[in-house]
C-alpha cells in the first residue's frame, strides 16, 4: 500500500474499510468471497505502486492511481451479497455497480471535483473491453494502470500455488477444449469475448488474450519477469489451438519489449 500523501486518501481508505465490514458475518461462503476481494484489492494496489515506481510521478497522480486501485472492485461486495456470484454475465456489471455504490455512499464529497470524475471513470472502465475515446486526459493514467494491475493479479491468481489461487468460475464447464471461435480470435491478436466462454479452457484462452490489452510497458515487463505466459499456456489443453495462441501472445510480448524498451 502507498503512503497517504494526499489528504483525501485517508478518508477514502477509512470509508472503504468500514464499507467492507458490512459484508462480513452472513455465512461462511460469503466471508470467503469477501476475503478474496479484500486480498485482491490489496494486491492490485501494491502492483499499481510497483508499475508506477519507475516514473517518479507527483503525489497527486500517484494518489489517483492508488485510489483507483482501492475502489476498482467495490462493486464486488454488493454483487456477491445480492447474487452470490462474481460472474457478471450471471448477475450485473460489477464496475457499473461499483460506480453506483460510490455515488450512493457520497464518497466523492471528500475529493476535489476533478479527482472524483477521474476516479469514477477509472472504476467504470476497469473491466470494459477497451478504454473509450473519452479516456484521454486526466483519467488516462489511473484507468490504464488499474486495468493493468487488475489483470496482473488475476494472472498471478491463475498461476500461483498459494491460498489465493483463482477458484473455478460459476457456470463454466471444466470439461472440453478451446473453441475454434475463441482460438481464432486470440491467435489473430485480438481479445476474446466473454460470451464465447463456455469451458474452463475457453476462459483460460480469453484471459490469456488480456496480454494484448496491457496499457503500460511496465505491465508487459511485469508479465515477462513473472514468467506468467508459460504457466498460463500450460493450463490449456494440448493441441493446435494451444500452439497458435502461444505463438501469438509470446510474439506480442517480445514485440512490445523490443519496441518500448
Amino acid at each position: 500500500m502507498t503512503e497517504m500523501t494526499v489528504p483525501w486518501q485517508k478518508a477514502l481508505a477509512s470509508w472503504w474499510e468500514s464499507y467492507v465490514r458490512r459484508f462480513w458475518g452472513r455465512d461462511e461462503e460469503t466471508d470467503y468471497h469477501v476475503r478474496l476481494k479484500v486480498a485482491h484489492t490489496a494486491r492490485v494496489r501494491n502492483i499499481a505502486r510497483q508499475l508506477m515506481h519507475p516514473r517518479e510521478l507527483p503525489a497527486q497522480e500517484l494518489a489517483l492511481v492508488d485510489a483507483a486501485a482501492l475502489l476498482h472492485d467495490v462493486g464486488r461486495f454488493p454483487q456477491y451479497w445480492q447474487y452470490r456470484t462474481f460472474r457478471d454475465l450471471l448477475s450485473v456489471d460489477h464496475a457499473d455497480l461499483g460506480a453506483k455504490t460510490l455515488d450512493e455512499e457520497g464518497v466523492w464529497q471528500w475529493l476535489p471535483p476533478e479527482a472524483a470524475v477521474v476516479l469514477r471513470q477509472a472504476v467504470v472502465w476497469h473491466n470494459k473491453r477497451a478504454l473509450p475515446p473519452e479516456a484521454a486526459g486526466a483519467a488516462w493514467l489511473p484507468a490504464q494502470v488499474v486495468r493493468d494491475a487488475d489483470k496482473l493479479d488475476i494472472f498471478d491468481m491463475l498461476t500461483t500455488d498459494k491460498e489465493y489461487r483463482m477458484p473455478p468460475t460459476d457456470g463454466i464447464s471444466q470439461a472440453g477444449g478451446v473453441s475454434e471461435e475463441i482460438a481464432d480470435m486470440v491467435a489473430a491478436g485480438r481479445l476474446g469475448l466473454p460470451a464465447q466462454v463456455k469451458t474452463a479452457a475457453d476462459q483460460q484462452a480469453f484471459r490469456i488474450s488480456w496480454v494484448y490489452d496491457l496499457n503500460t510497458v511496465e505491465a508487459v515487463r511485469y508479465v515477462d519477469r513473472a514468467g506468467f505466459l508459460p504457466l498460463l499456456l500450460a493450463a490449456l489443453p494440448e493441441g493446435e489451438a494451444k500452439v497458435r495462441i502461444g505463438q501469438a501472445v509470446e510474439a506480442c510480448v517480445k514485440r512490445r519489449l523490443a519496441t518500448e524498451a
